[in-house]
């Protein structure tokens, strides 16, 4: 195998066979990290090699383990394995890998019958056989090296490149197809080939063990030390195939969570089953072990942060996130309590009742909680949490805002001018050079994926997890806050020199160059403000740093942050279009995060995010990214739109939780439902037509009370809705629909829109 693979690699690599050593893929190898460096370099201004950078890259670039001729015949063996599988022999499988059995003592008849099937031929001759015994070469050398160190530089090479491999067999060119300009049905019907294409492979690599060897390598990387844990591949790579094989496959999702319980119960093979029976207790591990990271570069400094700690915590969160995909309730509580799949749990629908597992051992068996027992439970849920929410502590050291004292007292604007003691909008310090954007970016990044996790494993509603994620929420008001200051455009009126006259000055925080021009225009000098901040010396710096040149003034016609003196990594270390897109990806995940907390949700969560969130910091976002999407468009204003509709979503849904609860008094709701229709009608008032970018249907919510639920109205439609063909199909939607059951109503439903498609 290890000279296949660097047979494999030489020939790509146009290195002469007499010259194909491990010396010389070792070569490839140093060549490629020194092409890495670069591209960390360069991923400060692209938001593909700024996302690139946190991935579990191969010795070798994707690319030639692409061309390989190894890739391209373990390609052929999964192909040609999943065919026979298909075909009726994962008999065969469970022979091979009990070893209970030799496959050439197949019987005649035994063979009279399977030979017609297309691979088994290739399967009595090793073909997917070679699987299953790369998956243990890789168990075998994965959890020796932490115990002995033995293994050699060639197999751990090996075994990471084979790992790396066997990732990219489940490949998928749906984001492509997405994103491609093909029309909705072409696209729906091409990405359904694509799921069916690698939900057949999942299960192909499923059978053939790759599921145990996902648990196993998790298991035996909870040996490792907190220091190599920090610095080793092994838990991060298993992550990363196992979060792959689970994508979209609930049969996969469900065989893991059988793989874990079984290994509790066995005493057969007890080395293999504590490994994996280990596993969840590694996951916990190595979040708290970050966690712990975190928290000393909050206190020392982002000169602290280790370079793979941020991308192992995203493959902890993306493992997590895959294995709830596609609203597995029994993954959801998995994740939270071990025990409640084995005892009981079926589902959602008892969750109101409160599951306690504490208390269900207890009446088993009282030396449970103070002996063994408890210790095969791993709340991964809570602390994904806490994860989330150290990042989010490291982050928010980092955000600084503008101190001058004139500025915050004469030209910031209110937040919202019809809330009491809300006081004013603090905008970004774009002039503080202590601030390192990049490490900011990084770890709003990473807690993104965070929020990703946690929202697939709160909704469904899952109560428990739920009130788990809460902790999550603590700092998600000063996350939106600063997120929200990227992109803010308001207005502040002062007086004119003229009496009686007034002037309006813009204040825009996400452009650097017109936010400084602007307020240093109405910002007294320091020797005529006895209070004067620091503040003003580095701002007339920053003015000069972002002002562009006459040239660009020319060009433009307008006063422009683009083509400054000096460009926006060069000021603040980082791309600013990146930062800014990079803060819409986290602003969408926190909201979606949010939202899936108050789903269905009971009286003590809603309560909590009520008085955790800023009302007004909530309602002036919603109200920026509003206006922003009326003035944008195409596929730009679809961030606006959908920001704008989870902002209204999340604010409407607060003011019903809060006025119907038993808890409290009506009276916050109520602000807040009034603060919406004062809203709602001024919009009416400016002219703006809100049926253009926002509608709502009504639905009865988990109180009984109906609610209306907001979604945004994509650029398409609002494109080819007036064409008389979707008005005709709309009608026929409308009127024609059979209404004879209700069943007959919904499948009636669906073949019309299948029109208006």
């Amino acid at each position: 195998m290890k000279q296949a693979i660097i047979h494999a690699i030489g020939n790509v690599e146009d290195i002469p066979m007499e010259k194909h050593s491990y010396e010389a893929l070792e070569n490839a190898s140093k060549r490629y990290k020194i092409d890495m460096k670069q591209k960390t370099k360069n991923s400060k201004n692209d938001i593909g090699m700024f996302t690139d950078a946190f991935d579990l890259h191969p010795p070798v670039p994707r690319v030639i383990l692409k061309k390989s001729a190894l890739f391209l015949v373990f390609s052929d063996l999964l192909m040609s394995s999943t065919t026979y599988l298909e075909s009726g022999g994962p008999i065969l499988v469970d022979i091979d890998k009990n070893g209970s059995r030799d496959m050439g003592s197949l019987e005649s008849k035994d063979n009279a019958a399977l030979t017609p099937l297309s691979a088994f031929n290739f399967w009595r001759n090793g073909g997917a056989r070679y699987i299953i015994v790369c998956f243990g070469y890789l168990t075998a050398l994965s959890y020796s090296d932490p115990l002995t160190g033995s293994v050699s530089k060639v197999d751990n090479s090996v075994s990471c490149m084979l790992f790396h491999i066997f990732t990219m067999l489940l490949d998928t060119n749906i984001e492509t197809i997405r994103k491609s300009t093909k029309k909705i049905k072409k696209r729906t019907a091409l990405v359904a080939v694509e799921l069916e294409r690698l939900q057949r492979n999942q299960n192909t690599l499923h059978i053939l063990g790759a599921s145990a060897v996902v648990f196993r390598l998790l298991g035996c990387s909870s040996k490792l030390g907190k220091t190599r844990t920090l610095s080793s591949s092994i838990a991060p790579l298993a992550l990363k195939f196992g979060s792959v094989l689970s994508t979209r496959n609930a049969i996969i999702q469900g065989a893991m969570i059988d793989i874990y319980h079984e290994a509790i119960r066995s005493s057969n093979n007890k080395s293999s089953s504590e490994e994996v029976s280990l596993s969840m207790a590694s996951i916990q591990r190595i979040l708290k072990i970050c966690r712990s990271h975190i928290d000393v570069v909050r206190a020392k400094g982002p000169e602290e942060l280790s370079p793979l700690c941020l991308p192992i915590m995203i493959q902890v969160f993306g493992f997590c996130s895959m294995l709830c995909s596609g609203h597995n309730s029994r993954a959801r509580h998995f994740l939270r309590d071990q025990d409640w799949d084995s005892h009981g749990g079926e589902g959602d629908g008892d969750d109101f009742s409160g599951h306690n597992s504490r208390a269900r051992h207890f009446l088993r068996d009282q030396d449970w909680d103070s002996m063994e027992g408890n210790k095969r439970n791993y709340d991964v849920v809570k602390e994904t949490a806490a994860a989330v929410n150290s990042l989010l502590a490291a982050a928010c050291s980092l955000m600084k805002y503008v101190k001058n004292n004139y500025f915050n007292s004469s030209l910031a604007p209110l937040i919202w001018p019809s809330l009491s003691n809300v006081g004013k909008r603090r905008y970004i310090a774009w002039h503080d050079t202590d601030v390192n954007y990049f490490v900011l970016a990084q770890l709003i990044h990473t807690a993104a994926a965070g929020f990703v996790s946690l929202t697939e494993m709160a909704q469904g509603p899952c109560v428990e997890n739920q009130k788990a994620v809460l902790i999550a929420t603590n700092r998600c008001p000063a996350l939106l806050e600063f997120l929200g200051a990227m992109h803010i455009e308001a207005t502040c009126t002062i007086g004119s020199r003229f009496i009686g006259t007034q002037r309006k000055i813009p204040l825009l925080g996400g452009y650097p160059g017109n936010f400084y021009k602007a307020i240093l225009k109405e910002i007294p000098p320091p020797e005529f403000l006895s209070d004067a901040s620091d503040d003003y010396v580095a701002m007339l710096r920053a003015r000069s740093d972002w002002k562009p040149s006459l040239t660009q003034i020319l060009l433009n016609g307008e006063y422009s942050s683009e083509g400054a003196q000096k460009s926006s990594e060069k000021i603040l270390g980082i791309d600013l279009d990146l930062l800014k897109k990079i803060g819409k990806f986290a602003e969408l995940s926190c909201l979606r995060m949010i939202l899936a907390l108050l789903e269905a949700t009971v009286d003590k969560v809603a309560l909590t995010i009520d008085s955790c969130l800023n009302k007004g910091i909530m309602m002036q976002n919603m109200q920026n990214l509003y206006l922003i999407a009326l003035k944008t468009m195409g596929k730009k204003s679809e961030y606006f739109r959908t920001a704008a509709v989870s902002y209204m979503t999340i604010n409407m849904t607060l003011a019903l939780c809060t006025t119907n609860t038993a808890l409290t008094t009506p009276k916050t709701g109520l602000q807040t439902v009034s603060l919406l229709d004062e809203w709602m009608e001024k919009q009416v008032k400016d002219g703006h037509d809100n049926n253009a970018l926002l509608a709502a249907v009504e639905i009865i919510g988990f109180d009984g009370q109906i609610q209306s639920v907001y979604f945004p109205v994509p650029s398409f439609v609002s494109q080819y809705w007036g064409y008389p063909e979707v008005q005709k199909a709309k009608e026929a939607l409308i009127y024609e629909n059979s209404r004879q059951s209700p069943e007959e109503k919904i499948a009636d439903f669906y073949t019309g829109m299948d029109g208006i498609w």
